[in-house]
Formats: C-alpha cells, structure tokens, sequence
C-alpha cells in the first residue's frame, strides 16, 4: 500500500487582512493540507468544539460526564459530536431536537439521555432531519440477529445547524470486512473561510 504524505506550513503572517488572495493561490498551487497561521488579526469569530464520541451500551455514567464537560464550555460557543452514541431514538414527540428521518420506533436509555442532553444544550440529532433511503440511513448491521439500526450520529448546534447541507452513510465505503459499523458522512457549507474554493460533492 502507498504511502500517503501530508503538507503544513508554520507562518507569522503578520495579519490576514489583505493577503487572503495570495495565501488562497499558493495553498492552491502547492497543495497543502494543514496551514498554522500566527498573528492572524481577525476579529474573533464563533468557537465550535468538535468531539469523536463513544457510548458504551446503556452507560448512564459516560453521558453524565458528557453533560459536565458540555456544561464547562462558553454559552456562546458551537457543538459538534460526532460518532457511536449506542443510541437509538424513535419518532419525535414534540423534541425540537430530532426530525422526522428516524430509522427505528423506539427509543432505548442512550436514545433518552441523548435527547436530554441535546434539548439542554440546544443540539440538533442531524441525520434524523435527512430522508435518505434505508441504506443511507442505517449505520448499523447486527452480525448475529441481521438486524439494522441507526446509533451513530452527527448532533450538531441549533445556531449552525443551517451549514449543514447532508448526513448520510456513505455507501460507496465499504469497510463490512473490518466493522458491522457503517461510514457516515456529514457535509457543511460554510462561507468566507481562507481556503480555496473546492468542488462540492455529496457523500454517496
């Protein structure tokens, strides 16, 4: 298997305020992946704290402690966690929280802390506000009983939820050799950002 590198640049730039174009073209033209820039200037812009979760079955313990660490961060401040929430949620009754693209009927003791958590912290559970067929939806296969859930999740910020254009699996990975997981992907727009503009492609 081929290695794969990764390129950064470590620059003072002394202020973004009129090099934008120029640092677009050459992160563009030297293809690099991560740029660390100091002493940008900008005025401070909205924080969002992103997090790899993992639930274990019905542990009423990791989503205490979840809700203390959410509980430290500033008010003002954005939320993404993202992964295995071992949750299952059924149709929403009347939680703004969740939307109509739920995969199963009811919801377990994971599904129920999530929920409250999310309507606390006002958090969206954003695959269930996508309607995708089944093999989009499901992000979970039982390879004992065949059965099929949804307990992987992207829960993302009310105020922010308006970048997000999709969440779905992303079928085209097919990782069934290694995981009874499925991929799921999560696209967001977002404008005015120093990057190069890309090609945008929905996760299929």
């Amino acid at each position: 298997m081929k290695d794969h590198s990764i390129r950064m640049i470590s620059l003072n730039i002394r202020s973004l305020s009129d090099k934008l174009t120029i640092l677009r073209q050459t992160i563009n033209d030297q293809r690099y992946d991560i740029l660390l820039l100091q002493e940008t200037h900008l005025k401070e812009t909205e924080k969002i704290h992103l997090f790899n979760i993992y639930s274990p079955h019905n542990n009423k313990v990791f989503y205490i402690e979840l809700e203390n660490i959410l509980k430290e961060l500033p008010h003002q401040d954005s939320i993404i966690l993202a992964g295995d929430f071992n949750a299952s949620v059924g149709k929403p009754n009347n939680s703004t929280c969740l939307g109509n693209a739920t995969l199963v009927q009811s919801t377990n003791t994971n599904g129920k802390k999530l929920i409250e958590i999310c309507e606390h912290f006002n958090l969206k559970i954003g695959n269930t506000f996508f309607n995708h067929p089944n093999h989009h939806t499901m992000t979970y296969k039982s390879p004992s009983f065949g059965t099929t859930s949804q307990i992987d999740f992207f829960v993302i910020s009310n105020n922010i939820f308006k970048w997000v254009k999709d969440i779905k699996v992303i079928s085209k990975l097919n990782f069934t050799l290694f995981t009874d997981h499925y991929p799921l992907g999560c696209e967001l727009r977002i404008k005015n950002t120093i990057f190069p503009n890309r090609n945008q492609h929905s996760p299929s």
